[in-house]
């Protein structure tokens, strides 16, 4: 009986040698007739990867790639020449740093997952290509919003800056400066620690999302993270506070190598 995987890769093969010897519509007609064949995952991310594939193979350089346990539907140039591995996908949200990790150490090669819509068209580029830290962790590129200034006379200011720092994930801590952004106005994005569904709200998340890709344009940076440093009372009784530095959004592929709180060096 034929695996699920090999089932896979047999109407894959299948699938680009059509595509080379007879053209797309051929390729897109057989792909049609194999939908109840396949489970609906895997013939959607077939979808993706022809999708992909017709749209960007000349753009990219890309080879098509039989998956044989290294997370790889192509390689190409993506990025200034260099060969990587690239990973196909239509939800990013299953994709998880810790599961190509073991890969990533072992083969030395760079590694992208690209994200395509149902439409065919491509969402996102995601580099998975982060620095170890010096604690067995990886080191990972967070943009914290400044937080609203006052003048003299107890105004409110906007405050279009973000502070972008470097974040040991075993730590918890900053570690690098990188730099203050003020290219962009970005608007702070919370006025009350204590609403917390507004932190987590679906518009948060999307506006902290597209900030992130904005930033990450701008700086040439990886950053997967947003945050703000604001003060908070620790102690009800006497009002005591201090400077906190909370994490509002993670990319889902690094979610979980991240706190919520994170710490000066």
């Amino acid at each position: 009986m034929v695996n699920e995987a090999e089932l896979y890769n047999k109407v894959k093969k299948i699938t680009f040698s059509l595509l080379n010897k007879d053209g797309e519509k051929k390729a897109y007609n057989y792909l049609e007739c194999k939908k109840s064949v396949l489970p609906i995952k895997a013939w959607k991310g077939l979808k993706a990867e022809l999708d992909f594939y017709v749209g960007y193979k000349n753009k990219y350089c890309l080879t098509p790639s039989l998956d044989y346990g290294i997370k790889c539907d192509f390689t190409g140039t993506i990025e200034k020449g260099q060969m990587c591995r690239i990973d196909v996908t239509t939800n990013i949200n299953c994709k998880k740093l810790k599961d190509y990790d073991p890969i990533l150490q072992r083969d030395k090669m760079i590694y992208k997952i690209v994200v395509m819509n149902e439409t065919g068209k491509l969402d996102d580029i995601f580099d998975l290509n982060f620095l170890p830290d010096d604690h067995g962790g990886k080191l990972f590129d967070v943009a914290l919003f400044m937080p609203t200034d006052y003048n003299s006379q107890g105004d409110p200011r906007n405050n279009p800056y973000q502070r972008i720092v470097t974040v040991s994930s075993a730590t918890g801590l900053i570690v690098e400066e990188k730099e203050i952004v003020t290219d962009w106005y970005l608007q702070e994005y919370y006025e009350d620690n204590d609403v917390e569904e507004d932190l987590v709200s679906k518009e948060l998340g999307k506006y902290l999302e597209d900030s992130a890709k904005l930033l990450s344009k701008t700086t040439e940076l990886n950053i997967v993270a947003c945050g703000q440093t604001n003060r908070e009372i620790i102690d009800p009784r006497t009002c005591e506070d201090e400077e906190i530095t909370r994490i509002y959004w993670k990319h889902p592929v690094i979610e979980e190598l991240i706190g919520d709180i994170i710490e000066e060096w």
